[in-house]
């Protein structure tokens, strides 16, 4: 087996990988906290609301928006659509650190600032 590991191009997939993370969490949020909101509402769930600042409503809306363009790109890759590959084991790694950045400030604006 000839697994070499280029560094440098682990460390520009990685910067990558959390950029079109942090993008697609921007750009998605919203249209996934209106989906979810119809789909509990269709079930039966009368009191849920996305509260921007309860603890654990940030955290559920941005982590699986986040991931959205992400796969998007891989599926293209597949299809040969695109020639850029992205590599799972730094998409892992960022999306690892995106939950705790995402965790940690949906604790400090939780926590912090309630009196």
């Amino acid at each position: 087996m000839n697994n070499k590991c280029n560094f440098g191009k682990f460390v520009l997939d990685c910067f990558l990988c959390f950029g079109v993370m942090v993008v697609s969490a921007i750009i998605f949020s919203y249209p996934f906290a209106f989906m979810v909101t119809i789909i509990l509402s269709i079930f039966g769930v009368e009191d849920f609301s996305v509260k921007i600042w309860c603890f654990g409503d940030i955290s559920a809306i941005l982590l699986p928006s986040s991931l959205v363009i992400p796969v998007i790109m891989i599926f293209l890759y597949k299809k040969d659509i695109i020639s850029y590959k992205i590599y799972k084991i730094s998409l892992m790694l960022c999306y690892i650190l995106l939950v705790f950045f995402i965790l940690f400030i949906d604790y400090t604006l939780n926590c912090n600032f309630v009196k």
